[in-house]
């Protein structure tokens, strides 16, 4: 009885998609675990600069022209501005990758959105914690196979994130250390626990 309530409580807060984010890589994935899909869970990846393309940016410069001509309170606008752009900044983010998957599949309803961020203690996760974290995502009676194939595409992408992340820190040290701009320096970073 105990479990049948948390299966219930653990599907009715269940994201219906989930993106897979790493920061340092032009792709990310979407798990789309929305009940009504007629072949269940499906993995979809994506390329920034499919989504965020001339057109997203086009938008949201106009947005933020609309928001810094808002003359009612221009004290009070320029004083909370960082604050209000980082809104613009994700509801047109989301509004953006909800019109990309709608081109693929159609998303009738507004979905419950998780977000898996990649970095940090994340980066450090082995392929079995990968697998823990994504089984939680998928619904009960999802197929072992798409399970399987996902976690091997996400430790795939999260080697990759890895990788280009090592790569931009030592190029951030070779430039430090070779262009002596006077700026700071972090020679060493205490790795991720």
């Amino acid at each position: 009885m105990a479990e049948e309530h948390e299966e219930e409580r653990s599907q009715a807060q269940r994201a219906d998609l989930t993106f897979c984010f790493f920061p340092h890589l032009k792709e990310f994935l979407v798990i789309d675990t929305r009940p009504e899909l007629p072949n269940g869970p499906q993995l979809q990846t994506f390329s920034t600069d499919e989504v965020y393309n001339e057109e997203f940016y086009h938008g949201l410069v106009e947005s933020f022209a609309r928001f810094l001509r808002h003359r009612d309170y221009p004290l009070l606008m320029l004083m909370g501005l960082s604050t209000n752009v980082e809104q613009m900044l994700r509801e047109r983010g989301m509004e953006t990758l909800l019109a990309a998957l709608n081109k693929r599949t159609s998303v009738a309803r507004p979905p419950q959105i998780a977000i898996l961020m990649f970095a940090g203690p994340l980066l450090n996760a082995e392929e079995h914690q990968v697998h823990n974290i994504l089984a939680k995502v998928f619904p009960s009676g999802t197929a072992d196979t798409a399970l399987a194939d996902t976690t091997k595409r996400v430790t795939g992408l999260l080697a990759q994130e890895r990788a280009q992340g090592q790569r931009e820190q030592q190029e951030r040290l070779r430039r430090g250390l070779m262009e002596g701009d006077g700026g700071f320096l972090t020679i060493w970073e205490r790795p991720p626990e």
